[in-house]
């Protein structure tokens, strides 16, 4: 479950649309290497950089591409640009307090986490976006006072930006409804890994040594009310929703070495699972929402683990 934070929209420039999320899970070491894509409308033309939600994980690339100008280049596809300029900064990672230890320094840390937490409210990772890849949506078969009133729209846009006042024409009588102008849509894509075990992403029976018995698992986990930027980018805000796409690529079963570990599983005082034999246990993926299609790749997809 996804739980988003319930601070009021801020103007981001941009609107989301769609998001689609490709997870790896590797139930080994609880790494999770993922492939995120956003699929945004902006709201302005001065778009100038993208925020986006993601805390204690790693930003292996990001890619923004705009779908209408790969249109306009004849039907082909150009090749995608090999980066794009970002910024990852995560202001909580950073919290340090000079002795952890004092009672006395609870204050500074109180005053660090505010300012941490409202550092990181517009976004961890900034996306640069080149100029001329924000375009307006024209439509078609529209009436003379429409064209009017989007170029009049688009005139006070152009002097609100230059710092020009326009002066309202009394004769013109009743002023036309507020036009609203529409820009073409922007894909971001972000390559990702984080680890479970932190914030938002729990883990159990996954390199936890002999003691623990668990099968191993991998689940979120509502630690944070801000749960969702922990695990994955995202706009992470409970005002800014959009539709979802969710897919996971995990080992048909799981299969591990003999070990002390394997046994303590298997016996589990009577709580865990029992034991499997040499085929080992299949793997599950239990998430809301509705299954849209299940691959099984051929040939041997068991997960064998280190021994």
């Amino acid at each position: 479950m996804l739980h988003l934070s319930a601070e009021k929209p801020r103007a981001r420039g941009f609107t989301l649309v769609h998001q689609k999320v490709t997870l790896d899970v590797d139930l080994a070491t609880g790494l999770l290497s993922g492939l995120t894509e956003l699929t945004l409308t902006p709201t302005t033309l001065d778009l100038k950089v993208i925020y986006v939600h993601f805390r204690q994980g790693r930003v292996k690339s990001v890619v923004l591409t705009a779908p209408h100008l790969e249109e306009a280049a004849g039907g082909l596809r150009p090749p995608l640009p090999a980066k794009t300029a970002y910024a990852h900064n995560d202001p909580v990672a950073m919290i340090a307090l000079s002795d952890p230890k004092d009672v006395h320094a609870y204050p500074e840390a109180k005053r660090r986490a505010y300012s941490a937490f409202a550092e990181s409210e517009e976004g961890e990772l900034a996306v640069h976006v080149e100029d001329g890849m924000v375009e307006r949506q024209r439509r078609e078969g529209q009436t003379e006072a429409e064209r009017r009133a989007e170029a009049r729209a688009e005139y006070e846009h152009e002097a609100e930006r230059q710092g020009l006042m326009i002066m309202a024409d009394a004769s013109a009588g009743k002023k036309d409804d507020k036009v609203v102008i529409e820009y073409k849509p922007l894909v971001l894509r972000i390559e990702f890994e984080v680890a479970a075990g932190g914030e938002g992403l729990a883990m159990l029976g996954v390199g936890k040594g002999v003691e623990d018995w668990h099968a191993p698992h991998i689940y979120t986990s509502p630690t944070t009310p801000d749960a969702a930027r922990c695990w994955l980018p995202c706009v992470d805000n409970l005002w800014e929703r959009c539709t979802w796409e969710l897919d996971f690529i995990v080992p048909r079963r799981w299969v591990e070495a003999s070990t002390e570990s394997t046994s303590k599983r298997r016996k589990g005082k009577g709580r865990a699972r029992a034991q499997a034999g040499d085929e080992g246990l299949p793997v599950t993926v239990a998430a809301s929402g509705e299954l849209i299609e299940h691959v099984r790749l051929s040939g041997s997809c068991d997960y064998a683990a280190p021994s």
